[in-house]
């Protein structure tokens, strides 16, 4: 094709375009009035429009910086980019140009007008009349790509047979299970009301009250009473799934709707308008292999029928799974029977008679595809096992204990008597595991019991650990005694007695002994055990201590004399050991039997552990003292290390204690007080040093140094 060089007239105009300010302050900018420039012609029905850059026209360039070719009989376009010399297929809102998007492109008339006639555009702009274009012949090209994916979808959806004639019937009686009795207020009650159902007004027998629910006197639908007062504009009855089976080809579909009813208030009149939206397809073939079809976007670009499982939906805050995808509903009867012989080796049929209409078709077979005993199982008039499969069928497939046995009975290790009684009692998996252990066992559970179970869901694991010393019928009894007055659940309950029954071989108990394991008070019995576990732990712990810390005992015993003293209301006590010390500790929960320093410190008689006790209570943990060899008191602590203000009233006997003390002395105590308060002061240092500071508790933040300064109470002089 010919070259389109800037004409004249263009070089003229982009020399005389200067820019021009716009806009004021910081929203100043300056702009020439024509920001590209255009030119086009046709050849061999081809259309080419060139585009130029300003900037280079200014300088005398002449040569366009894009050259493109549309040829409308094709619907093809291709880009020529000159500044980089090679062929893109972008279109022009992807190119580089000043242009772009705006209105103030300078074209002559004549070519103006030859680009609109060629593209058959009302576009008033050049620029928006090319992209409109090429829109349309990107358009349909993915529309030929996205066809070669959807043709073989639309050929197999086109087998859908059309609803039945009564459809729409059937869903207003069958599909929506939610029906209203709508009623005028009137005092003493309204004596007549519209049933959706009846689709007449009928006699009311009893008074109605707004969102009661109750039942058609007429009809004996279930209905909910709407006082028509109360209601808003619309009132909508709550989504519902229904499904249509129909012959298709060699094998079926089923097809998944979801329907409601809206109804409008108009002055004192109600109407309804029944929706029914079908939202997926499941076509099934002769050897029962699926695909599956849900109505949703395809590509972000429209809704269609789209292949798959819509198991999750966008709800604009992420993906969440969608619960009408395998929701049960009612299945339309009539056509269901023509696809009976596909349906026989399935049990579907025998499972929809069990639920009474309301089931999930797709969701059976997508089970029975990965566990086909459900057939057997449900075609053996068992319906909560049935349901078990469909819920948690791996549950269902560990009670199968002979997986290649074709019979029932067998697979499931009963005999006829025992599947019997499961079918009677209409039993699940955990009946079903107590069933076999019966057989095993040879003992007979009753069936009252094995109710029970179940509906305490009491599995046979849960309670082996006591099965060899009681029957299921005594564990039954002793659990409803032990649940009775407790707020504690079977499962706690159970939970106490595994524990309490451990706890007890590990102390030596005798736990075959009938006594034991059915002591009447299990919670009490329980915690006593506990207590006792933790008491012989602390034994041991303490006699670790001990042996570790040997010089202990006989210091408390050679300081006894001197420094225990008994007032009218207080008294200092001094421990004759470790244990001691470790149940101070215990008793008060402060840290004193539970650090080695402590030890180490009575060891080398820096400092001894004492009690100061209430004397009419000298049994009974007070506070805790940390006392230096000539009485000078480090700390005193009561519960979590704490000191409440009863300490001040017990402030003058600690002083009198001290004078007592200090007569009591001799030269090696006198020394051996020296060097504590020396390695005293050594550890002070070292923790302003270190800005030690405490934590937790009520004197949490403040330094440690500080604390124990304070705590301090030195001897007289």
């Amino acid at each position: 094709m010919k070259n389109l060089p800037a004409t004249e007239e263009m070089l003229a105009v982009a020399r005389e375009d200067v820019p021009v300010k716009v806009g004021s302050g910081w929203n100043t900018s300056y702009r020439c009035r024509y920001s590209g420039f255009a030119r086009s012609a046709v050849e061999g029905g081809i259309l080419k429009v060139t585009l130029y850059d300003p900037d280079a026209m200014r300088l005398g360039g002449t040569l366009p910086v894009y050259e493109i070719f549309m040829e409308k009989e094709k619907q093809q376009f291709l880009t020529y980019d000159r500044a980089h010399d090679k062929w893109r297929t972008a279109k022009i809102d992807y190119l580089e140009w000043q242009a772009k998007g705006s209105n103030n492109v300078w074209i002559s008339a004549v070519d103006d007008a030859q680009i609109r006639q060629y593209l058959v555009s009302d576009e008033k702009n050049v620029y928006r009349a090319i992209l409109k274009f090429q829109r349309a012949v990107r358009d349909a090209e993915l529309e030929r790509r996205h066809r070669k994916e959807t043709d073989p979808w639309d050929a197999e959806l086109s087998q859908t047979p059309p609803l039945p004639k009564d459809w729409e019937r059937w869903v207003n009686k069958v599909g929506i299970q939610e029906n209203y009795i709508f009623y005028d207020y009137r005092k003493g009650g309204a004596r007549y009301g519209y049933c959706t159902y009846c689709e007449k007004e009928v006699a009311l027998k009893q008074r109605p009250y707004h969102n009661a629910v109750g039942k058609c006197p007429r009809c004996r639908h279930k209905i909910t009473f709407k006082a028509k007062g109360k209601i808003t504009d619309y009132l909508h009855s709550p989504t519902e799934c229904a499904y249509l089976a129909q012959k298709c080809g060699d094998g079926f579909v089923i097809r998944q709707f979801q329907v409601s009813r809206q109804y409008r208030k108009e002055e004192n009149t109600i109407t309804s308008k029944t929706s029914s939206f079908e939202k997926q397809r499941i076509f099934y073939r002769a050897d029962l292999s699926s695909h599956s079809y849900y109505w949703g976007w395809y590509k972000q670009r429209r809704t269609r029928w789209v292949e798959g499982i819509d198991e999750f939906v966008y709800t604009g805050m992420g993906y969440s799974y969608n619960e009408y995808c395998y929701q049960p509903g009612s299945i339309y009867g009539k056509t269901f029977s023509s696809i009976a012989p596909l349906l026989a080796r399935t049990g579907l049929r025998e499972y929809v008679r069990l639920c009474r209409g309301c089931v999930s078709p797709n969701w059976y077979l997508f089970a029975w595809g990965w566990f086909p005993r459900v057939e057997q199982i449900c075609k053996a008039n068992l319906p909560r096992l049935t349901t078990e499969c469909l819920e948690d069928f791996g549950a269902v497939k560990s009670c199968i204990r002979q997986e290649s046995e074709t019979s029932l009975v067998k697979a499931l290790a009963l005999d006829t008597n025992r599947l019997s009684r499961l079918r009677t009692l209409n039993g699940g998996t955990i009946m079903l595991d107590w069933l076999q252990r019966e057989k095993c066992s040879g003992r007979i559970i009753p069936d009252h019991v094995l109710r029970w179970l179940e509906q305490e869901k009491i599995h046979v694991s849960d309670i082996d650990f006591i099965l060899n010393r009681m029957s299921e019928q005594q564990v039954c009894n002793y659990l409803q005694r032990q649940k009775s007055g407790t707020r504690d659940t079977l499962r706690q309950i159970i939970s106490t007695w595994r524990d309490y029954l451990s706890m007890a071989d590990k102390l030596g108990i005798n736990t075959n002994d009938e006594i034991v394991y059915r002591v009447k008070l299990l919670r009490q019995r329980h915690d006593e055990l506990v207590e006792q576990l933790r008491k012989r732990e602390r034994d041991m712990e303490a006699a670790a201590t001990a042996r570790k810390y040997r010089k202990i005992a006989g210091i408390c015993r050679l300081i006894k004399p001197k420094y225990e003293y008994t007032g009218e209301v207080y008294s200092i006590v001094v421990p004759s050991g470790v244990r001691d010390i470790m149940r101070e500790g215990d008793a008060l929960s402060h840290c004193v039997g539970k650090s080695d320093r402590y030890w180490e410190r009575i060891e080398q008689q820096e400092a001894y552990i004492l009690f100061l006790r209430k004397t009419a209570e000298i049994d009974k943990p007070y506070y805790t003292l940390e006392v230096e060899p000539n009485g000078t008191i480090r700390q005193k602590r009561t519960y979590f290390d704490r000191q409440n203000d009863d300490l001040k009233d017990a402030e003058m006997f600690l002083k009198e204690w001290q004078k007592v003390v200090s007569e009591r002395l001799t030269e090696s105590d006198r020394e051996k007080a020296e060097k504590s308060k020396v390695l005293r002061l050594q550890e002070f240092e070292q923790l302003r040093q270190d800005d030690i500071r405490i934590h937790t508790g009520d004197l949490a933040g403040q330094r440690l140094v500080d604390v124990l300064v304070s705590d301090l109470m030195e001897t007289a002089a």
